[in-house]
């Protein structure tokens, strides 16, 4: 009973961090996670950037306790792990998608070695 209202609590805590971040911030994080970039250190120098020189140009910047404008590393880390694991699963939909073309324009049988995708893509069999 304790562990599960201890878990059901730091998840509402994740949430309401996430939640009070400004969304212009988040969009940020996710630009800068596409584009490359995978320190939280150096994405929190970018958004440092881009509060006071976008969003708050030429008035005075919010507080750095201000955790809406300032988010915590912990927020930035989840934003990060979001990014990353949908990248990996457009790569997965995009390869399945190329294996179906394969398969329906040259009509050759292919057999998937692997469960991982990565260790052994495919494998064509051709009467050998």
């Amino acid at each position: 009973m304790y562990v599960c209202v201890c878990v059901c609590v730091c998840a509402l805590q994740l949430l309401t961090s996430i939640s009070r971040t400004d969304h212009r911030v988040l969009a940020k994080i996710r630009e800068l996670g596409q584009a490359g970039v995978r320190r939280a250190t150096d994405i929190r120098q970018f958004v440092s950037q881009f509060v006071c020189n976008e969003l708050f140009a030429g008035h005075p910047a919010p507080s750095r306790c201000d955790a809406r404008y300032w988010p915590s590393e912990r927020v930035i880390r989840n934003c990060l792990y979001t990014v990353r694991k949908n990248r990996r699963f457009l790569a997965f939909v995009f390869f399945r998608i190329r294996v179906m073309v394969f398969q329906f324009t040259y009509g050759i049988q292919y057999q998937i070695l692997s469960r991982f995708f990565d260790t052994a893509p495919w494998y064509v069999e051709e009467g050998l």
